[in-house]
């Protein structure tokens, strides 16, 4: 029975990788590291940093990650704005200057977009992220858990 399930397994098609899966699967790769490194170039300026056309780089977002490219970027850009708003670092003193950091400039389409997304405004992650560590009252004075 394991020898017929085996064989079942093993005879499907193989599918072999293209050149231009190969292709895009590079293009996808290389926009990926320059999110991570400019996060706030646009469309245009990431298109010429890859070498490829505005066009290609929508198809290739489109059939791999299911949205256009200039979505894909939003989204980053506010799991990145989630991430520093639930750091509780300094660096994220106001919900207003993490935005702006990460390329936000419609404050208030950005509050409801984030709150659509993350299912609570961003100033309440801030202040939750703010109290991170406390996790006991002692006489009144914050223990502060110590990694």
């Amino acid at each position: 029975m394991i020898e017929a399930l085996v064989e079942c397994l093993a005879t499907g098609p193989v599918e072999e990788e293209t050149g231009t899966t190969a292709r895009h699967r590079a293009i996808l790769a290389r926009f990926e590291d320059l999110l991570r490194s400019q996060p706030l170039l646009g469309i245009a300026e990431i298109c010429g940093a890859l070498g490829a056309s505005e066009r290609t780089l929508r198809d290739c977002c489109n059939k791999h990650l299911g949205m256009a490219p200039s979505h894909y970027r939003r989204l980053r850009a506010m799991e990145l704005v989630h991430r520093a708003l639930q750091s509780g670092s300094p660096d994220a003193s106001s919900v207003t200057e993490v935005e702006r950091r990460y390329g936000f400039r419609d404050l208030g389409r950005f509050a409801a977009n984030y709150r659509a997304l993350f299912g609570e405004l961003p100033s309440v992650t801030l202040r939750r992220g703010s109290h991170r560590g406390v996790t006991a009252l002692t006489l009144g004075r914050p223990h502060v858990k110590v990694s």
